[in-house]
């Protein structure tokens, strides 16, 4: 590239948005954003510094011509590139403030360049204010880019946080590492140990008949795991680092290498000077075998001697022959050996190299535990319990362990072995809490609810002892000896427990126990150690009981004493609308019921069974069942039917993120009576901007073939135009801006992707799930999309899937079953909170049609029109304040009409 001094183009900059400075640096404005490039004759990486806050946007390897990091499929996809930073603490670059960019160095020898920003909020309870910064720098000569991120703790106390790289790899092909079973293709679509400071990909793709080897190789001892993601255009690599606590005034940094050398066989091992390959790594019996070592350098070391020796249970087995190998970028180099294996084993193939007859110390420049080559080659049948390789070593992380709390809630009964609390639903109770000596007494239970509605009551049973045997609950009918009714559609669970080993994204949360499961009661429970025990009833009201008051009785029972605890539930004059107010649409991607009762030893179970009463759940719940159901065969005939179940459809499910459903013609629309029902999921997952042109295309096609079904669209960014009066549901996070209120008064709806306790289990405020219900309400959101309400897909006892405990586990596994979460109750709980704010509207609008005026149609108004609404539940008794009065301003307004 020719160069050109700045101070040449200063007039050119002000009418074009590039501009060059020297040696292979250059610096563009395309559409508002800067790229810088660095550039060697091997390797030209760009860097985008915003909007994403740094990353490579692309990596190209220049003796293929191949631009590694696929952004004509990947980025349009919406993906960040490569070498992504992020942490625990979401998405940074969504929050980075003041970044800046700076050239470091620019010289024939090397060009490094920064990018910095900050970041600044609150999780889990601490304040954080961190800078972050990227080197990123390139040298002549060699194929590898020297990625060194830095993270700066500038708030005044200590900073939790769960640093990983995203997209260090991109294309597919066959991924490499060493792992503890010995070396081969790593596991996919799953979290797998960080067994070495490696991992490659190599192997021909389909796009490209030149393909290369591509590696990362960092700092081992900061690595925790590998993490994989498969698809169709998304095929990455990202690492994920050990949680770390950095102090006051303190910083954290991690060195790694991205690596390209030309196409190997398959790969053995890598450092950041260069990687090997051998074949064979595996013979099925002890023969003569001639192994064959491919070296490809991705920096100069010139000649250097190679020589070592096999060894085998320990001790050498046989020295091997010295060899010279270039050790020059971009070259291939061959050495083989020959050896006759005795017995069937793992022998381990160890490797020195000389320069200048000195030893060099291979991944120096990452601190790497070893400094030589170390390969193992399986011989025939490994005997059980032979060691193939053992993992680096690596910090211990240790997590605080859940301690308990002494909980101040209201007693209701007690007797010399145990007492009764009554904890709200939306209160978390873990077994190590204790009762706090100011507990008030309460002598019964109110509760209130509207036809059609579940309501629950937590009830905590708190041994005076160590331990209690045989503890039971019943509940008897509910009965209004006034109007001579009663009804018992009553569930009775006992809050099991979720176990964590690590927080949930290396937050600050302590493992241990956490509630969340509602098993049947199918035995009495045994408390030990003093630990609590916490039962939960579901009392559903149905739609044809009168009002009033119903009397009911709880007796708690162990084998030496009861206590009977008198509730009052008074039945509102009024029902729940049918369908549920709030349209929702809950997915069940990773509902692999074969794998999850593998997982619990179950070998005798009913698929179709199961299915049912996930469907079941959800309808009780008033949520939609959505799409990634297993072997649900929807039919006209089963929708109508589902639809007469509970409060029935408030959209009609699966009608596809590929294709339409054949069931949904516009035929059976109108003969069904579905006007208005039926959504079509856009097979654009989460796309970025880029790719919007070929949404609006989809959406055209669409329309014309389908136009009696809605397009729901997920997508978050800002380049909305082309799809206006394409796309009739924008699916986002809850936001308030101009442009959502244009787009509403346009017709257009809008839902909230996925909630907030549809993540980590840890999650401490379960209030704020509930309350998120109300803010849908003010915020105008017409429904409710989540992509899993029942990711069966991670074995027990955390359920840890990308790096969070138990998410979107929302329906729970049991052997042969399903069972409620306590997270589900209370999303439940809050989509019933929307249908009590939906019908106060409702009755309200009635009575103005009427010209009726009323002193309540002024409370009632202030109260659903209020656009801070959510704001007024800060808690959950101001919640249940509230609530009742909206209750009793509909009972009342009901009866004016």
């Amino acid at each position: 590239m020719e160069s050109i001094r700045k101070g040449t183009l200063f007039l050119i900059l002000l009418f074009i948005t590039s501009w060059i400075v020297e040696s292979s640096t250059i610096v563009t404005g395309e559409r508002k954003e800067t790229i810088l490039t660095i550039k060697n004759e091997f390797v030209k990486v760009v860097v985008q510094p915003d909007p994403f806050a740094g990353f490579i946007k692309e990596l190209h390897y220049l003796p293929t011509g191949r631009q590694i990091t696929a952004s004509e499929h990947f980025l349009a996809r919406g993906g960040e590139g490569a070498a992504t930073q992020r942490t625990n603490l979401g998405y940074l670059y969504k929050q980075a403030k003041d970044i800046k960019w700076q050239v470091i160095k620019d010289t024939p020898e090397e060009q490094e360049i920064s990018v910095s920003y900050w970041w600044e909020g609150k999780q889990a309870g601490r304040d954080y204010k961190l800078r972050l910064e990227q080197l990123y720098s390139l040298k002549a000569g060699e194929s590898r880019i020297k990625v060194v991120w830095r993270i700066e703790n500038h708030a005044k106390e200590t900073c939790s946080i769960g640093p990983w790289v995203k997209n260090t790899m991109l294309y597919s092909g066959n991924y490499f590492t060493m792992l503890e079973k010995g070396p081969g293709a790593a596991p996919r679509d799953r979290f797998f140990p960080s067994f070495t400071n490696w991992l490659a990909r190599t192997g021909k793709s389909s796009s490209n008949e030149k393909d290369e080897t591509f590696f990362v190789v960092g700092e081992h001892r900061f690595f925790k795991d590998f993490y994989v993601w498969t698809g169709e255009n998304a095929y990455t690599l990202e690492i994920i680092c050990n949680p770390i606590d950095i102090p006051p005034g303190q910083s954290w940094s991690i060195t790694y290498f991205l690596c390209l050398a030309p196409n190997l066989p398959s790969v053995a091992w890598a450092a950041p000077e260069g990687v090997v390959s051998i074949n064979p790594l595996m013979v099925k019996q002890p023969e003569p075998i001639q192994l064959r070592l491919q070296f490809a350098p991705v920096m100069n070391l010139g000649k250097v001697r190679i020589e070592g020796v096999m060894t085998f249970q320990g001790k050498e087995f046989m020295a091997l022959a010295p060899n010279i190998v270039d050790w020059t970028t971009g070259k291939l180099s061959e050495v083989t050996y020959s050896f006759i294996p005795e017995q069937p084993g793992v022998y381990f193939l160890r490797l020195n190299v000389y320069q200048n007859e000195k030893q060099y110390p291979l991944g120096k420049e990452v601190d790497a535990f070893q400094k030589f080559i170390e390969i193992p080659i399986m011989v025939g049948e490994i005997p059980a319990g032979e060691i193939v390789s053992l993992p680096w070593p690596r910090e211990e992380v240790k997590y605080a362990e859940i301690d308990g709390s002494f909980l101040e809630i209201p007693i209701v009964g007690e007797t010399g072995e145990f007492k009764v609390g009554l904890a709200h639903p939306t209160q978390r109770v873990f077994r190590e809490d204790r009762l706090s000596k100011t507990s008030p007494i309460e002598k019964r239970i109110n509760r209130y609810a509207a036809r059609g509605e579940w309501e629950s009551i937590q009830l905590v049973v708190f041994p005076e002892g160590k331990s209690l045997t045989g503890v039971r609950i019943n509940v008897s009918p509910f009965r209004n000896r006034k109007v001579n009714a009663e009804f018992s559609v009553t569930r009775i669970y006992r809050v099991g427990h979720i176990v964590t080993k690590e927080p949930s994204n290396f937050l600050p949360y302590p493992v241990g126990y956490y509630p969340d499961p509602l098993l049947p009661m199918t035995e009495p429970v045994e408390v030990k150690d003093g630990l609590n025990v916490s039962f939960w009833i579901n009392i559903q009201v149905p739609m044809d009981v009168p009002a009033g008051n119903y009397e009911g009785i709880i007796t708690i029972a162990s084998d030496r004493s009861q206590v009977s605890v008198p509730v009052n539930l008074k039945v509102w004059n009024f029902e729940l609308p049918t369908p549920p107010a709030l349209k929702t649409w809950a997915g069940a991607v990773g509902f692999n019921i074969k794998k999850q009762m593998e997982y619990q030893g179950v070998n005798n179970y009913d698929t179709k069974k199961i299915v049912e009463n996930f469907i079941k759940l959800c309808l009780d719940y008033g949520f939609v069942p959505g799409f990634g159901i297993p072997g649900w065969n929807i039919t006209p005939e089963e929708l109508n039917k589902w639809n007469k179940y509970n409060r029935g459809l408030s959209v009609l499910p699966s009608t596809g993120y590929g294709k339409v459903a054949n069931w949904a013609t516009q035929e059976n629309a109108q003969h069904y009576n579905w006007k208005g029902k039926l959504y079509h999921y856009a097979p654009f997952d989460e796309h970025g901007d880029t790719v919007v042109p070929q949404v609006a295309e989809w959406c055209r096609n669409f329309k014309k073939e389908h136009p009696h079904i809605k397009i729901v669209d997920v997508y978050y960014g800002a380049n909305t135009e082309p799809l206006h009066g394409l796309v009739d549901v924008w699916c986002r996070g809850l936001r308030r801006d101009e442009w959502t209120k244009q787009r509403m008064e346009a017709g257009d709806e809008f839902w909230r992707v996925n909630a907030h306790l549809l993540w980590e289990i840890e999650q401490p405020d379960v209030f704020r799930g509930r309350s998120e219900y109300w803010q849908m309400w003010a915020y105008g959101y017409t429904g409710q999309l989540m992509w899993s309400v029942a990711n069966w897909s991670s074995p027990p006892p955390d359920f840890r899937g990308l790096g969070t405990n138990a998410m979107a586990l929302m329906l729970y596994p049991i052997p042969g079953g399903i069972a409620p979460t306590l997270r589900w109750e209370n999303m439940r709980d809050g989509l019933e909170d929307y249908d009590y704010l939906y019908l106060l509207r409702e009755y309200t609008l009635q009575l103005e049609r009427k010209g009726e005026k009323h002193p309540l149609l002024t409370r009632a108004k202030e109260i659903w029109s209020d656009p801070d609404i959510h704001l007024k539940v800060s808690g959950w008794k101001e919640l249940e304040s509230l609530r009742q009065e909206i209750g009793n301003l509909i009972e009342k307004l009901k009866s004016y009409r």
